[in-house]
């Protein structure tokens, strides 16, 4: 008997410009310091990361190391200056990189991108665009 199987994709976007919207923070539940996931809205789809960091600690005499959420402090500086740009222009370009992956959901295709590390997310670059503003005669 032979599955119906779905073709899936995969694959890797270096460098597209694009321009996001707005960034959200899904926040843990439990603690609100921690960042479960960072959601990057974009005209075309959006854009998800589940930034983590890497902590170290020794339990009885094991060096153990494990990946957790990374916290709202911990968050990269051009992060900040993103959602910044949105907040005040309504939109923020920049040049990303992101891996996509393509795939049968409930019946339709749906194509899913995101980041898996902050080294990912340090190759991203903003696009500075001029703020055109209105001057208002006295």
């Amino acid at each position: 008997m032979e599955e119906n199987k779905v073709e899936e994709e995969k694959g890797f976007i270096e460098d597209r410009e694009t321009t996001i919207t707005e960034i959200e923070l899904k926040v843990n539940r439990n603690n609100e310091e921690q960042v479960d996931k960072i959601i990057f809205h974009r005209p075309d789809g959006k854009i998800t990361w589940k930034p983590k960091i890497t902590k170290e600690s020794y339990e009885g005499g094991f060096k153990v190391v494990k990946q957790v959420a990374m916290e709202r402090d911990m968050l990269p500086k051009k992060l900040t200056e993103m959602a910044m740009i949105c907040s005040e222009q309504q939109r923020c370009k920049a040049k990303v990189s992101y891996n996509w992956w393509k795939t049968e959901m409930d019946g339709k295709m749906e194509t899913y991108r995101f980041i898996l590390s902050e080294k990912t997310f340090d190759k991203w670059e903003i696009i500075k665009t001029e703020v055109k503003e209105e001057t208002v005669a006295p």
